[in-house]
């Protein structure tokens, strides 16, 4: 299950803008036991994720607006968008 983090951590590093929109949830289902060296260790393993968008944050609030300057003359704001 660490891996997984570290792979949702890489994604919110690589993606900040967006990733504040966000909750993910990663779920444990059960634990692997894996032996390193004399000791036995006990990993959770990642069996589920859930994301869902933050409420009360309104995502297009923040978008940003674009300004299209043109040399033409005889069409109007309608004719050019």
């Amino acid at each position: 299950m660490d891996k997984v983090h570290e792979r949702i951590g890489r994604l919110k590093q690589k993606y900040p803008s967006i990733q504040r929109y966000y909750n993910i949830e990663v779920n444990a289902l059960a634990e692997e036991k894996g032996t390193r060296g004399k000791k036995t260790q006990k990993h959770p393993l990642a069996s589920s994720i859930e994301w869902s968008v933050k409420e009360n944050i309104e995502i297009n609030a923040r978008s940003g607006i674009y300004f299209l300057r043109t040399s033409l003359e005889n069409y109007d704001e309608d004719v050019l968008w």
